[in-house]
């Protein structure tokens, strides 16, 4: 399960600035675009952060209108100014949204696991094991999220990592499970 809508949203919401579309397809089953950013976000009471490991600017912050790109001020008019203070605010109230629809992905997903093992898994015993596990598993990703993007920190493919390290840990566990539960009963 991947939230490609997620990262979507935070590419372009988030560091529109360094997006470089490279493509866009669009057909009767919906459309895609592909992004890349190198820029990790923070975004924290005083102001807006951009910064990369490679690549020119290293660093952009910005706050109240201000702009400086690898720590020197960029004189900007009031236009401008204003243009930068209506991006930090879309971007401030992008994030909770953000962090809400991964948190609704990563529920969901753990929901249907959870209901996968409550169904399929026949023994008690091994059921209230996976049943823990996953409950765990599920609280240690929200945990996750709640330290990266819940606290207005975005790394590039960190929602991505996060759930496909996560979610896909417990889906081989609970297919596993499963699958070994289905051979078993058919081979009795």
């Amino acid at each position: 399960m991947r939230l490609t809508i997620v990262a979507l949203a935070c590419a372009m919401g988030l560091a529109s600035l360094p997006v470089a579309a490279r493509g866009i397809h669009v057909n009767n089953d919906g459309c895609g675009v592909e992004y890349k950013t190198d820029f990790d976000v923070s975004v924290a009471r005083n102001g807006i952060d951009f910064t990369r490991n490679a690549g020119t600017p290293a660093k952009v912050f910005m706050h109240d209108g201000r702009l400086v790109v690898d720590g020197r001020d960029v004189r900007v008019t009031d236009a401008d100014a204003r243009r930068l203070r209506d991006y930090e605010d879309a971007v401030r109230a992008l994030v909770p949204e953000i962090a809400a629809i991964a948190r609704d992905g990563i529920d969901i997903g753990y929901s249907a696991m959870t209901t996968v093992a409550a169904t399929f898994v026949a023994d008690g015993e091994d059921r209230r094991n996976m049943l823990a596990k996953l409950e765990r598993n599920h609280a240690r990703a929200l945990a996750r999220l709640d330290e990266s993007i819940g606290a207005g920190r975005w790394r590039q493919h960190e929602v991505d990592d996060l759930v496909e390290s996560s979610v896909g840990d417990s889906v081989s566990e609970v297919v596993g499970s499963v699958t070994g539960n289905a051979v078993s009963a058919a081979l009795s």
